[in-house]
This record gives structure tokens, C-alpha cells and sequence, in this order.
């Protein structure tokens, strides 16, 4: 696993009571949410959650992954209403196909709110583009500030949101070179100012995929702007 990858859970907060992680976990298993699994060299997959036992949590894959050795160490990331978190640790696999991860190791906690956020600011590569805006029909892409799973801020120039208000539905696609997401719908939830632009806070209506795709992607840049802090 590559050093940035450690680094994106290794400085977050150790969740080191036993009634707060025994809480983690009965939140998840009142309210499952999709699981990832990021694995030695830095893939990332997507899990349903089926159950907690024995020192064991049982997932089943959404889509279908690599085989993961026995003796690999991987993370497993799964968000609920008091955060998202982390754990590290081996896989074991049941005769049906199902994958149980080994809950003995500790709990991170990488930030108080359900939607893990990303400060995106230095990544040049993201761009938010809104469908059909400009007369010739074509996309405007626009410089992601921050993004979560459930939502992004954006940079805009006076021009454009000058048309817009806070509440409009919007189209859009998420621009990256290694995982794009597109047919997204938005609605813009906040509009200030920034500068001589304007930043909006835009809300996604998601399907379950969509969702899916945006907890991956939202890793994915957290890892890309490790990159390029740390040169």
C-alpha cells in the first residue's frame, strides 16, 4: 500500500473506548451504508454490509473485486450519522462468496460528519461541468474548492451565477482523469462570494451507484492532494 494511502488514516483520531466503538457498530448495523475496502495496492471496492459477529463484519461485494490474499492488509471505510470511519486488517472468505473482516484492530475516526470532505482546492484535474448553460450548448467546467459524497463547492464567475439562485436544479458531470461521475443532478444549496467569483454549495440527489461512485472518488482525491502536499 503506498505511503499516501497510509498517510490519509494514519493522523486521524483513534477511537480507543470500547462503548464508542461497540456504538460505531451498532449504528452500522442499524443504518448499513456502502463499505469500501482499499487494498494493497490502492484499489478501491464496494461492499454491502450484511452483518456483525463474533469479532467479524460480513459484507458481500457490489461489484466484483480482485481476489484479496489472506495475508494482505487492507482498509475498510464505512460512514454513519456520527462520522466516517477507518479500520486496517485482513480478509477471510466464506464458502459463498461473502467477505468477513477481523475487527480486533483499532478504529479511526477521519472526520465528524457522515460525508467524508475533501479540500480539493490544489487539485487542478477536478472540475465540475454543468450541462447545456452557454448558448452554443456546451459544458462549463468550473474548479471544485471541496467535495463529499454528498455534495461539492464550486467556484463561479459573476457572469454565470448571476442567472442562477439558490434552489435551482442544475445537471452536471464530475470531471477527473481516473474516475469520472456523470448525470448527476444538483440543486444549489448556498451561493457567497469569493474574491472576485462566486462559490456555490451544491446538494447531490444520488442513486445508490452514484453514491457508490462518489465515496470512491472522494478517496481518491483526498489521496491525490497527499501527493501533491507531500511533493
Amino acid at each position: 500500500m503506498s505511503i499516501e494511502t497510509k498517510k490519509l488514516f494514519e493522523i486521524f483520531e483513534v477511537i480507543g473506548s470500547e462503548s464508542d466503538r461497540n456504538g460505531a457498530f451498532k449504528d452500522l448495523t442499524k443504518n448499513p451504508s456502502t463499505l469500501m475496502l482499499v487494498t494493497d495496492d490502492d484499489l478501491i471496492f464496494t461492499f454491502k454490509f450484511i452483518r456483525v459477529e463474533s469479532n467479524y463484519l460480513f459484507m458481500t461485494p457490489v461489484e466484483e473485486p480482485r481476489k484479496i490474499s489472506a495475508t494482505e492488509t487492507v482498509f475498510l471505510i464505512f460512514s454513519i450519522s456520527s462520522g466516517q470511519y477507518a479500520m486496517k486488517g485482513p480478509v477471510k472468505y466464506a464458502a459463498n462468496g461473502d467477505v468477513a473482516f477481523e475487527l480486533h484492530t483499532e478504529l479511526r475516526r477521519l472526520q465528524r460528519r457522515k460525508n467524508f470532505r475533501v479540500n480539493s482546492e490544489k487539485v487542478t484535474t477536478l472540475k465540475l461541468n454543468i450541462v447545456g448553460l452557454n448558448e452554443n450548448k456546451k459544458p462549463i467546467n468550473l474548479k471544485v474548492t471541496d467535495i463529499s459524497a454528498g455534495g461539492i463547492s464550486v467556484l463561479v464567475p459573476a457572469t454565470l451565477s448571476a442567472i442562477f439562485k439558490t434552489g435551482q436544479e442544475i445537471d452536471c458531470n464530475i470531471i477527473f482523469p481516473e474516475k469520472s461521475v456523470s448525470d448527476l443532478k444538483g440543486i444549489i444549496r448556498h451561493i457567497g462570494t469569493m474574491g472576485e467569483a462566486f462559490r456555490w454549495g451544491i446538494e447531490f440527489k444520488l442513486s445508490n451507484e452514484q453514491m457508490q461512485s462518489m465515496l470512491g472518488l472522494s478517496l481518491r482525491i483526498h489521496r491525490e492532494s497527499l501527493l501533491i502536499i507531500n511533493g
